[in-house]
């Protein structure tokens, strides 16, 4: 194996338990890897903290609120039947180092 395939072939290590910190999510859901202490919410994944204040609360409407502008908008266009933006990802080549 020469050094270029060593450097692209991941290295093998045991996986946390559930629940831990970086543990896999096994259902699939995004919402299973939340947990609420008390007022603070955990990310089981991670281990990150995040305080549940009204700050947050306001910070999430304010998301909400531009979501659901943005799925309103499509909705119109897509029952109007005028024609929708697409955005498409195109990567760079990979870097010679």
């Amino acid at each position: 194996m020469d050094r270029v395939s060593e450097e692209l072939t991941p290295s093998l290590t045991a996986l946390p338990a559930r629940g831990e910190a970086g543990a896999p999510n096994a259902t699939g859901s995004w919402l299973n890897d939340l947990e609420l202490r008390g007022r603070t919410l955990v990310i089981r994944k991670t281990g990150a903290t995040v305080r549940f204040d009204w700050a947050l609360v306001r910070e999430i409407g304010r998301g909400l609120r531009i979501v659901l502008l943005l799925m309103a908008r499509r909705w119109w266009l897509r029952a109007t039947g005028q024609e929708r933006r697409h955005i498409w990802c195109a990567p760079d080549a990979p870097r010679p180092w």
